[in-house]
């Protein structure tokens, strides 16, 4: 899943300020291995809490990274 590689969410991380940031990713993910892989690479970035939707039953499914 390449939107999920750890340049790509570099870069949405520099995006986000101390004082507070929410960055939604609305994605289709097509099974639970490739959902497994995006939360793994979520779980990856620091200083942010991440979360889903918990549209588990549906391909589409948004992700957020919060901080602050």
């Amino acid at each position: 899943m390449k939107f999920f590689g750890a340049d790509f969410l570099g870069k949405l991380r520099e995006l986000t300020t101390p004082e507070g940031s929410l960055i939604a990713i609305n994605v289709i993910v097509d099974g639970d291995a490739n959902r497994r892989k995006v939360v793994q690479a979520l779980k990856a970035q620091p200083d942010c809490v991440k979360f889903s939707s918990g549209m588990q039953e549906d391909l589409n499914e948004m992700f957020y990274l919060a901080k602050g």
